[in-house]
């Protein structure tokens, strides 16, 4: 009878042992299985949030170099050119941008100045005729087209004094056979219009995310998913940290916000940062569910075992 409980008591040690090794090692595979697949899982819904904003990148591209060719078309006729060397035919050519302007889409106006800004044309008439700059404001204003390639200057985003609206600052000097500046054209597309095209953009398997773009310029939203935060000041400190890691000379990253992800990319030619934001739980769901199958499956052999 000794020798027995002996016997069963070796193989209640034997079981416990074994159980014990086996919790041990099936915890150890589960803990490195989820964590693998979290991790691959987060990086790889980071990943769809970057190219997410690449595309929004490229759209902002296509967007830009569409209006810098509209100003360029403006800039080139031959209209314009005659009016600064003989401007006395002004009505002329006022016709002319007025005619060019309904064309256009969603901008807010072009315009045809002197060298020294005086308007000559513009396609609200009761401009023309005003000095848009003076004094130790004009040399700097010049510069920036004359230091420029082709004197084409875009001044990336920028709240517009007349309209109160955002629009890209877009601007051209016009020079004479000599290459000499006589005179420059200017005009912006609203930013509106960009916006539009971006609302529409999704990603699959993330229903809850979020857009905005900062501009660096003025720290306020040029864009944003919620619409009464554009043009608004950016007071969010997770975006208040993006601010300081693109100054710092990050071109893109990830920021942790309460449950909330936010990847980013710098548009720096823009003055403008593209921002994409999701919460944790949406970009772990998949993880998620796969560490619970992982956690039923480890229970289930261990039961067996």
């Amino acid at each position: 009878m000794i020798k027995g409980f002996k016997h069963m008591k070796m193989a209640t040690i034997i079981t416990l042992s074994v159980a014990v090794i086996s919790l041990l090692c099936l915890s150890c595979l589960y803990l490195v299985m989820t964590s693998s697949v979290t991790r691959t899982s987060k990086q790889g819904s980071i990943d769809n949030m970057y190219t997410a904003l690449n595309g929004q990148a490229n759209m902002i591209e296509l967007f830009v170099q569409e209006s810098e060719r509209s100003l360029r078309q403006y800039a080139t006729a031959d209209e314009l050119k005659e009016l600064l060397l003989e401007p006395d035919d002004a009505a002329k050519q006022q016709a002319y941008t007025e005619r060019f302007f309904a064309q256009l889409e969603s901008w807010e106006g072009v315009y045809l100045s002197k060298w020294d800004t005086t308007v000559l044309a513009h396609s609200s008439p009761s401009v023309v005729g005003m000095v848009t700059r003076k004094g130790d404001a004009l040399a700097p204003y010049q510069a920036t087209m004359t230091s420029a390639p082709n004197g084409f200057y875009n001044g990336g985003a920028f709240v517009s004094p007349a309209s109160g609206q955002l629009i890209f600052n877009l601007r051209m000097s016009i020079t004479d056979d000599a290459g000499t500046p006589i005179g420059l054209v200017g005009g912006g597309p609203f930013l509106a219009g960009l916006n539009d095209l971006l609302s529409k953009m999704t990603i699959s398997g993330m229903e809850q995310e979020k857009y905005a773009i900062l501009d660096t310029t003025n720290l306020i939203y040029t864009y944003n998913t919620d619409n009464s935060l554009i043009m608004a000041a950016v007071e969010d400190e997770a975006m208040l940290s993006i601010f300081n890691r693109v100054s710092s000379g990050e071109s893109k990253g990830v920021v942790y916000s309460d449950d909330d992800i936010i990847a980013f990319e710098s548009l720096p030619e823009y003055n403008l940062i593209l921002t994409m934001q999701d919460s944790s739980a949406e970009i772990l769901a998949a993880s998620n569910s796969i560490a619970r199958t992982n956690m039923l499956l480890t229970v289930l052999t261990l039961v067996i075992v």
